[in-house]
């Protein structure tokens, strides 16, 4: 009985020396996994911050910290700004007429424009933001600038623009003038203007200069949509999916093995489309900046960051040029293609872009974990003389346009 119970002993002690030498291999196993994926993990991370670094040294130098720390702070003021002369019914904001305009300066501080004879009414509304603000004084109104590019928008939205010699037209918000370039900047062709679209003193005519570029590569055999890049994931009708530009795609057409493209906007606003995901498809919130993805965007439909103001910071990720981050440089930039399309109301950022990053995410940084979708990459803008191959400033489609127009939702 005894000899038993020693043999059953044993085999119950070897069975617990195997079970604990087990645990042991699964658990420094798993550790092994988990300490390879931290390591993953913080590489990217470091990697991450290395072009984020990068990125906003480029813009600011190396006290960028503290440069943008100010310039977000000019942007919430700018945000306050509108929102006195917000009509809530129809969702647009009205400056009064002494109101000449505003922008976020090369230092970071908000300038706001007053015409020269109502700086006393200025004083008595703006009371508490005079601390805040650089003061400037303009001989134009703002909503004066606004009328009259919205003339040459409407002309020309009706009218088409081949054979007219309009090339590009927006305020020049810095200077406080409305800014129309044509082909060649004759004599003949300020004419035709004045004649027939609008003639005004706030017009500056000027020779073109710029050539816009489909930030889309070309390679031999034709394009496909796979050399473009995904903006963010949107649902439109219930259905997920995300978009991208739509000169990247054709309606109904495949994008690489995502989806289908089922809406597709190109001209005035938008150059957008939106992509239907296959089932077993799905696109991350995570922002792929540059080889990262530690950047998760908003996915609040109602919330978008202020594009409105000049100077403002922004950064764009695209699969050609990574992540580039610049201070907003026009607000609402209309020009006509080679095609005769005519595009309205595009921002322009100094942040770099190139062939291939089209249909990509520009979005507002507010901080290394975080960032709001401020729209979808179109083009870049060249001065005159550049090779199609070098990178530009980049031109995009509002996010607020977007889901206003395309009935999307982000999620």
């Amino acid at each position: 009985m005894k000899s038993k119970l020693k043999k059953l002993s044993l085999i119950l002690l070897l069975l617990m020396v195997t079970i604990v030498t087990l645990s042991i291999n699964y658990f420094s196993a798993n550790e092994k996994n988990n300490f390879e994926e931290i390591a993953i993990i913080n590489n990217n991370l470091l990697k991450f911050k290395s072009e984020n670094e990068h990125a906003f040294k480029e813009t600011y130098g190396e006290n960028y910290k503290e440069a943008l720390k100010k310039n977000e702070s000019a942007v919430l003021v700018s945000a306050e700004i509108d929102s006195l002369f917000t009509n809530k019914k129809l969702n647009s904001v009205e400056y009064p007429d002494y109101f000449g305009g505003k922008y976020i300066d090369d230092d970071n501080n908000l300038v706001i424009q007053v015409l020269k004879n109502d700086s006393k009414t200025f004083e008595e509304e703006f009371v508490n933001l005079k601390n805040d603000v650089v003061i400037k004084y303009v001989n134009n109104s703002y909503s004066d600038l606004e009328e009259v590019n919205n003339q040459i928008i409407n002309y020309f939205i009706k009218n088409g623009v081949l054979g007219t010699g309009l090339k590009a037209n927006y305020i020049d918000v810095i200077n406080n003038i409305v800014i129309v370039e044509l082909e060649n900047n004759t004599l003949e062709e300020q004419k035709w203007f004045k004649d027939n679209v609008v003639n005004s003193d706030v017009i500056k005519f000027v020779k073109n200069e710029k050539q816009v570029v489909d930030t889309k590569s070309h390679m031999a055999g034709g394009a496909g949509p796979n050399l473009c890049s995904i903006a963010y994931r949107v649902r439109r009708n219930g259905k997920d999916g995300f978009l991208t530009a739509a000169h990247c795609v054709t309606q109904g057409s495949t994008y690489g093995d995502y989806g289908t493209v089922v809406e597709r906007r190109y001209g005035g606003q938008m150059d957008v489309a939106f992509i239907e995901l296959l089932a077993g498809n799905s696109v991350s919130n995570n922002i792929r900046y540059g080889y990262s993805s530690t950047i998760t965007l908003n996915t609040d439909s109602n919330t978008y960051p202020t594009v409105n103001t000049v100077g403002t910071l922004v950064a764009k990720s695209g699969i050609a040029t990574g992540s580039t981050s610049g201070t907003i440089s026009n607000t609402n930039f209309s020009y006509s293609n080679s095609s005769g399309v005519y595009f309205t109301n595009l921002v322009v950022t100094r942040a770099k872009c190139n062939n291939g990053d089209s249909g990509g995410l520009v979005f507002k940084p507010v901080n290394q974990t975080y960032g709001t979708a401020a729209g979808v990459i179109h083009a870049k803008l060249l001065p005159g003389g550049a090779s199609p191959t070098e990178p530009g400033d980049t031109i995009y489609s509002k996010a607020e346009v977007i889901v206003n127009n395309l009935n999307v939702s982000r999620y």
